[in-house]
């Protein structure tokens, strides 16, 4: 899964609210905490998109780098 495909399955998986952060993680096949953060960068705060982050500074992002190195599906 590249950024790119990170970025979007993000913004349609959960800024839709089709899943929780918990099933936003198994379907990564990361921990809660690192789905948390995902959504956090991306600009979500409780559930709710307060200023979504471009994707430039999403992948920029250290964190979101060693998450997506973790990532074990292809989605």
């Amino acid at each position: 899964m590249t950024l790119i495909e990170l970025y979007n399955l993000i913004l349609h998986e959960y800024g839709e609210r089709r899943c929780w952060i918990s099933e936003l993680a198994a379907l990564l096949g990361i921990c809660k905490r690192n789905a948390q953060y995902l959504t956090y960068i991306l600009g979500y705060r409780r559930g709710r998109a307060k200023a979504i982050t471009s994707f430039s500074a999403f992948a920029q992002d250290a964190g979101v780098q060693a998450i997506h190195k973790c990532i074990k599906t292809a989605v």
